[in-house]
């Protein structure tokens, strides 16, 4: 299990003037960012969409998922 703090981004987070909103912890099984256009993005059912196609994906011991735009959030260990 690893323990991950996710800052989330009211814009882009490689913009100076974007700020940070929020925070939220997580214990997750694993990790990755991957790259999936915005159709795909689409057809798993989100209407937000990264702009470089660049997401990350937790993945948790039950099996779920969670998916954030990777432009908008920053990721540490905890």
């Amino acid at each position: 299990m690893l323990n991950v703090k996710i800052k989330m981004y009211d814009g882009i987070k490689y913009n100076s003037e974007s700020k940070k909103f929020g925070e939220i912890f997580y214990s997750v099984e694993s990790f990755e960012v991957v790259k999936k256009t915005d159709a795909e993005i689409s057809a798993e059912g989100f209407d937000e969409f990264d702009p470089f196609n660049e997401y990350l994906v937790l993945k948790f011991s039950d099996g779920t998922t969670a998916t954030f735009r990777n432009s908008f959030v920053d990721m540490f260990r905890a």
